[in-house]
């Protein structure tokens, strides 16, 4: 970035004087006074900043004091630059309350030490992060904004405006912060190019997801966590988050039909700058970098979280709503069938398919399945634990579930009374890939798939 400033810097106070290629060419130029050659700098720019049918995103950072705070993450704006000094503006995000917030202001590219793009009136959207009042969206009383607000930028200087190139770098004139506006295709409904932004966000970094993701960026390996808030922790894999992360706000755009994401800033460490934007690639869902392929941010690997997550609090849960492949639907089925046909009748504990659940845990070395029973008897309502077992065991990418028996005597007097239940725990065994149901980056919800038999598989949730 230093260099393009240095670059702009030369040519505003040259008005490209150097760049000439002939003699005459210079003398033209230097018909000009200073003045005339930043207008005809700003006039070029303005152009450039209308040519955008489409118009332009705003990657905004208002403030730089803590990035663990709202003044700190960033914001998306929309932009479309008319030619009549207009200026139609439009967001979706937190600081908006997550509703549609628009308007139309009047804009200019003036003279002020070099070319900056002015919101010259007030503009709601841009308002929100200038105006010095308390924010509302803080209730902590050590967090009093009141004669500060957001403390963001309306006035840019233009640093980069590459003629006809897809983004154009901003400095904002006050904190110095750079601001990316990035080029949106013609006929681009605004509200609906934020709706895909903020389902992508969603769907790719929940809040109740628990995963990391890995990144490996110049050769490095890091660790990030807490992608959710918009200002997620890097350290390195092999580090303490606390004492060796950072925290690195980002933004996710779209353009080229492609997702990007892009950091705040280059962070530099071992005397190289990391990579700043990666570029999600559809086919194997890692985002690579932009600059450098070979640096890589993916998420955890399904079957990873699938061994890793369970712990002593933390368990699986197949339930009767979530989808089974038919041989798996028939056993169940079959099984609470019988337990259903004797003078005492079992059934699933739980109330609704979503409550009636078949639970895995972890207990020491194996993998324990749990079905809680429910049953009347003595006119009396109760329920009972059935404990089985599995032995579990991760290898490329895959998982490996041996039935071994039952764990307790209620579950060892319904395996002889009822030859469907251990038909049915018999037909979870085998190997099996893992993979998020709704992308590979939410977790909470798995697919469990046979290699041997893709007609073979059955869907498992996270519980805590």
């Amino acid at each position: 970035m230093n260099n393009k400033i240095l670059s702009y810097m030369m040519a505003t106070a040259l008005a490209l004087g150097f760049a000439a290629c002939s003699p005459s060419e210079e003398d033209d130029i230097f018909d000009h006074s200073a003045a005339e050659r930043l207008n005809m700098i700003s006039g070029e720019y303005s152009a450039r900043l209308t040519d955008s049918k489409g118009g332009w995103v705003m990657e905004y950072y208002p403030y730089t004091d803590n990035e663990n705070l709202i003044t700190g993450v960033g914001y998306l704006i929309m932009n479309r630059f008319n030619s009549d000094g207009s200026v139609y503006t439009m967001m979706k995000n937190k600081a908006s309350h997550n509703e549609k917030w628009e308007d139309t202001s009047s804009w200019e590219v003036i003279t002020d030490m070099g070319p900056v793009l002015s919101y010259n009136t007030w503009n709601k959207c841009l308002g929100r992060f200038t105006d010095p009042i308390d924010i509302d969206l803080t209730t902590d009383r050590s967090e009093d904004e009141a004669g500060k607000g957001f403390q963001g930028d309306y006035e840019f200087v233009m640093v980069d405006v590459p003629e006809n190139g897809d983004h154009i770098m901003l400095k904002g004139k006050k904190r110095g912060l750079y601001q990316r506006l990035t080029r949106v295709p013609e006929g681009t409904d605004f509200e609906t190019y934020l709706n895909d932004l903020n389902s992508f966000n969603e769907s790719h970094f929940n809040k109740t997801d628990l995963w990391e993701l890995d990144m490996v960026n110049n050769g490095v390996k890091y660790k990030i966590n807490r992608m959710y808030d918009g200002s997620p922790r890097v350290y390195p894999a092999d580090k303490d988050s606390v004492a060796y992360g950072w925290l690195s706000p980002y933004l996710i755009t779209k353009y080229d039909g492609k997702y990007h994401l892009r950091f705040k800033e280059a962070i530099e460490k071992n005397g190289e700058k990391m990579e700043q934007e990666f570029v999600l690639n559809d086919a194997d869902e890692k985002f690579y970098g932009v600059e450098n392929p070979e640096n890589v941010i993916s998420c955890t690997p399904a079957h990873t979280f699938f061994t890793d997550a369970l712990n002593d609090t933390h368990r699986w849960q197949m339930t009767m709503a979530l989808d089974k492949s038919d041989d798996i639907k028939a056993a169940l089925d079959a099984m609470l069938s019988e337990m259903a046909s004797g003078s005492v009748k079992y059934g699933l504990n739980g109330n609704g398919d979503k409550n009636k659940t078949l639970t895995f845990r972890k207990s020491e070395d194996e993998l324990q399945f749990s079905i809680t029973v429910k049953f009347r008897r003595n006119n009396k309502n109760a329920t009972s634990e059935l404990i089985y077992a599995y032995k579990m065991e991760k290898s490329d990418g895959q998982i490996t579930l041996t039935y071994l028996g039952a764990r307790n005597p209620a579950a060892e007097s319904f395996l002889s009374t009822f030859a469907s239940v251990g038909t049915f725990l018999e037909s979870l065994n085998g190997t099996y890939t893992a993979a998020g149901i709704q992308n590979s980056y939410s977790l909470r919800e798995l697919k469990l798939t046979s290699t041997n038999d893709t007609n073979h598989w059955f869907d498992i949730q996270y519980a805590n």
